[in-house]
């Protein structure tokens, strides 16, 4: 890459890590910062960039995560220059970083793969070791292949911690661990230097309990630990130990409670739709996808219009789950308001998305169409349920969602009621994400 010349960045702050400074801008040469002065000493002969009514500060770090490529532009878009992955396929993450320089990506630095006992806790990209001495081989390969730490994981055996600690420290390289369920404390006496999460100083303050935190989720008692939280703050500042507590954590736990069902002290502090929902069992080859799905289900019960945007390009006039405008069938006022959205008549039809297998539950002549090309006449008992992609001859051109096709997720079909009975057919969703025939939304 060739570097840019001599450039000005002007906002109303420069925030530079330490300060605040007003009305200044950075100068930047050969894709380094140079200077930082204040507005009125430019050069006249310098281009300046301004960014009125902002704030410039330095690029962020997210110092736990787990890199995918798709990631890096998001990550950008967000001022997150660095990122560290703290767990993945090392040969492919080293692939990753020597190509960020040519990519819109941040700056990537790796602590290899897990290294963790058995069974490990992600075996996709763990290194599993049976004892000590596996253990600290896999700490010295790791840091011969070029790694930038060290990290550890839940089922290593405590007293193989030590040993671990000090062939990192051989290396010349840090070493980090996912605490549970020995306790922040434990690993810091053997040598690590960093723990990630929070679960592992909840073992080391109620120790009677499970080592995971969702279970003293609620009111654990946080009066009638004072001193035992004082203690163990004060031991993790003598060993200095360094706390990564990884929000994206605790996110993930909320979505993990989605998924197995929320534990009973949750129950009451939870929406009782949320609560119905949460208590399902989802496909588990959806991932995350699903939990996206549930918030979406939740806003479309509500009344909003929700764009569903996910995988690539869709090419043509019909939404095929990839770019969709989603809304609730049963509400007769969406067509009109969706028309509006696209710049169409308010009378132009819309049609609706419906989970393969099901339907003879909503079809006079049932069968399949996954492109939108048919229109079938609706069941009399069903017309009157979906009036919004109902034609005025109780008609409507249906597009089914195949089970094995990931876009809409078939949770989001089925999830869209919010009463107290959840249909067992697949629910629809008027879905089609372009504008006068031509999509809208690309990558």
């Amino acid at each position: 890459m060739t570097p840019r010349p001599v450039r000005a960045y002007a906002a109303d702050k420069v925030f530079d890590g330490d300060r605040f400074y007003a009305n200044h801008a950075v100068i930047v040469a050969k894709d380094r910062i140079s200077a930082l002065v204040a507005v009125a000493e430019l050069s006249p002969d310098t281009p300046v960039d301004h960014y009125p009514g902002c704030t410039l500060v330095p690029g962020l770090i997210d110092t736990h995560m787990h890199f995918l490529r798709w990631q890096g532009p998001v990550f950008l878009a967000y001022g997150v220059t660095t990122v560290r992955d703290t767990g993945n396929d090392l040969p492919w993450i080293l692939q990753c970083r020597a190509e960020w320089r040519d990519r819109p990506w941040p700056r990537i630095l790796s602590l290899g793969p897990l290294i963790d006992g058995d069974p490990p806790g992600h075996a996709l990209v763990a290194h599993r070791v049976s004892d000590a001495e596996s253990a600290v081989a896999a700490v010295r390969a790791t840091a011969a292949a070029g790694v930038d730490g060290i990290k550890l994981y839940a089922s290593i055996a405590a007293e193989w911690i030590a040993p671990m600690a000090a062939a990192a420290h051989e290396a010349g390289h840090k070493i980090s661990m996912h605490c549970l369920p020995h306790g922040v404390l434990v690993a810091g006496r053997g040598g690590v230097d960093e723990f990630y999460h929070l679960d592992g100083i909840l073992a080391d303050i109620w120790p009677d309990h499970p080592p995971g935190w969702l279970h003293v989720w609620g009111d654990p008692g946080l009066a009638k630990t004072w001193d035992r939280q004082q203690q163990v703050a004060d031991e993790i500042a003598a060993l200095d130990l360094v706390s990564t507590p990884t929000l994206a954590y605790w996110d993930s736990q909320w979505r993990m409670r989605l998924e197995r069902g929320p534990w009973p002290e949750e129950q009451a502090h939870m929406p009782a739709d949320l609560f119905k929902w949460s208590s399902a069992a989802p496909d588990p080859a959806l991932g995350h996808t699903w939990q996206r799905a549930l918030e979406a289900a939740q806003r479309i019960v509500e009344g909003h219009v929700v764009c569903w945007f996910q995988g690539r390009l869709e090419f043509g006039p019909r939404a095929l789950g990839a770019r969709s405008i989603l809304s609730d069938p049963r509400n007769v006022a969406m067509k009109e308001r969706v028309n509006v959205l696209k710049g169409r008549q308010w009378w132009r039809p819309f049609g609706p998305s419906i989970l393969a297998g099901h339907e003879s539950d909503w079809f006079e002549t049932p069968f399949e169409t996954p492109f939108m090309l048919f229109t079938l006449p609706v069941r009399p008992d069903k017309v009157d349920e979906i009036p919004a992609v109902t034609h005025v001859d109780d008609t409507t051109r249906s597009l089914h969602t195949m089970l094995d096709c990931p876009p809409p997720p078939p949770h989001l079909i089925n999830n869209q009621d919010s009463s107290e009975e959840a249909p067992s057919s697949g629910r629809k969703m008027i879905r089609i994400l372009s504008f006068q025939g031509i999509p809208f939304m690309i990558n």
